[in-house]
């Protein structure tokens, strides 16, 4: 099924072969393969340990494309739709104003690394984070451009900055995950960069269907998972990198929707759980995360981009829903993401993370469970959400 998103073709650079071929997947992807083709019921394996949950498969129809189970009449918006929507404003105020509410932190990695038993997040705007835990570094949806766009000169641009490039992140970094093919969150400039800068020694971890697309690119180390599976980098097999449901939908050209797949990632070691949502509506898939990967020390969790409802409902949680998740996967800490970036839907800037507030109270829950930074702030958490250290100010515009 040829699938290579050909406006955005690119000859691929030489590189060096990668020394290990990066097609190992654990033994959970063999037990979910010999269960019932798209049966609800799925046999998964986890040390040494079979359950049955009540878990689903992503529908793929004969054509190839992904159905998403939690909304099966969907159908994606047009293009001409999609076009009139990019001069949302989310009443954004002067530069000035953003850089007293929302200032852009110069994240200092080398100050933040986190001691044993405990996890660095650093927030780098929209849905990208640096996460290092248990002797990894992974990088969530990179998207280091101006716009989210397939082209720098159109489309949503941010109206904050990115708090670092590509080439201040950390040297020692292992991992990419990519939630799925929407432009806000699989950058080509970014791969592209990141690629150059760390080569075979950077593994990317992406959905079923988008491994050609990231080979065009000339990115040799990718791995190519369905929801369920797991993988690991070279060399630390005790960090597990598992692709897991959530209710999206993905489309990058005019004929390409639904052909790659979408979800969130664990990414759990032998003392550290971190979920990574991406971009999702709120499903019953949270709940089984939680059992059988959970309770997670950290979790990167979506509160924006999601008016209007009408439209939304299935593909983008509110901050309420959001809360859900947090609660549903067992997180002891969460941060915000998916706010504060791109004016890509109609709320104001600044309700996301105020409704989050709200829906902690309503919950009876701790503010400091879930808590949304500034662009570049770090905060060093223990395995049961306490923070240990932090590059944190505090978040203006609430009043």
């Amino acid at each position: 099924d040829k699938h290579t998103f050909d406006s955005e073709r690119a000859d691929p650079p030489p590189r060096a072969a990668t020394s290990e071929p990066p097609s190992e997947v654990s033994s959970l992807s063999s037990f979910a393969s010999e269960s019932e083709s798209l049966s609800p019921l799925v046999v998964v394996k986890r040390e040494s340990v079979v359950r049955r949950l009540d878990v689903r498969h992503a529908l793929r129809t004969a054509n190839g494309k992904f159905h998403n189970p939690w909304s099966l009449s969907w159908e994606a918006p047009s293009l001409a739709r999609n076009l009139l929507r990019l001069g949302r404003s989310a009443h954004l105020p002067s530069r000035a104003e953003l850089d007293r509410l929302l200032p852009v932190l110069e994240p200092d990695f080398a100050s933040t690394a986190p001691p044993p038993d405990s996890t660095a997040i650093t927030w780098l705007g929209h849905s990208t984070v640096l996460v290092r835990m248990d002797g990894v570094s992974v990088l969530t949806d990179p998207m280091f451009s101006d716009r989210a766009s397939p082209s720098q000169a159109v489309g949503p641009k941010r109206y904050r900055r990115a708090p670092c490039s590509v080439h201040d992140l950390p040297p020692d970094l292992d991992a990419v995950v990519i939630s799925h093919a929407h432009y806000d969150h699989l950058d080509r400039n970014s791969v592209l960069v990141l690629n150059a800068r760390f080569g075979a020694d950077l593994r990317f971890f992406v959905p079923q269907g988008l491994g050609q697309w990231m080979r065009a690119l000339g990115v040799e180390n990718v791995v190519e998972l369905e929801w369920w599976q797991e993988s690991h980098v070279p060399d630390k097999s005790d960090v597990s990198f598992v692709f897991l449901p959530a209710s999206h939908w993905s489309r990058r050209t005019l004929n390409d929707d639904n052909r790659v797949l979408w979800g969130g990632w664990a990414v759990v070691g032998p003392t550290q759980r971190f979920f990574f949502a991406g971009d999702t509506g709120y499903c019953d898939a949270f709940r089984q995360i939680g059992r059988l990967y959970g309770p997670f020390s950290a979790a990167a969790i979506p509160i924006g981009a999601y008016e209007p409802r009408s439209l939304l409902r299935c593909h983008a949680v509110a901050p309420e829903e959001a809360v859900e998740i947090h609660e549903d996967i067992g997180s002891a800490f969460s941060l915000a993401i998916h706010w504060g970036t791109f004016a890509l839907t109609d709320e104001h800037y600044l309700e996301p993370p105020r409704r989050l507030r709200d829906a902690l109270a309503s919950a009876r829950l701790p503010a400091e469970s879930f808590v949304a930074f500034l662009p570049g702030e770090t905060r060093v958490v223990s395995s049961g959400g306490r923070v240990v250290r932090s590059s944190s100010q505090r978040l203006k515009g609430f009043e």
